[in-house]
């Protein structure tokens, strides 16, 4: 027999949402620690809870101070190098789209002027 599903809504009942909170928890803390020992992953996880109290675990590195924080160095780094990658792959969308309006327009008054094609039917020869 399996599990029923669980409706995703806020507990009203102060004692249970207490009671799931700390078996939900504790699940979350073992799955992180499974995933680091399974995959050899470095992992951190923060939980804070209703009163402020906070929760952590994170894979032990050699290389900083604190695990978590040579964790969340390494986080902030990647972050950093995905927004300057987005950044160039824009720019590089938008000289795309400039270089492919100018050859499209010297095609255009290629055939316009040497075999006296329309400009509307060069756009439709090119699926300008």
């Amino acid at each position: 027999m399996g599990r029923g599903k669980v409706q995703l809504k806020r507990i009203e009942n102060k004692i249970n949402r207490q009671v799931t909170f700390s078996k939900r928890r504790s699940g979350l803390l073992k799955k992180a620690h499974e995933i680091s020992v399974l995959c050899d992953a470095e992992v951190a996880l923060i939980i804070f809870s209703t009163k402020g109290k906070l929760y952590e675990y994170s894979t032990d590195s050699w290389y900083a101070h604190t695990p978590l924080a040579s964790v969340c160095l390494r986080f902030d780094a990647v972050r950093c190098v995905l927004h300057h990658f987005q950044a160039v792959s824009e720019t590089m969308n938008y000289v795309r789209c400039v270089f492919r309006n100018y050859l499209f327009e010297f095609v255009e008054n290629f055939l316009a002027l040497d075999y006296g094609i329309h400009r509307r039917t060069a756009r439709v020869i090119y699926n300008i």
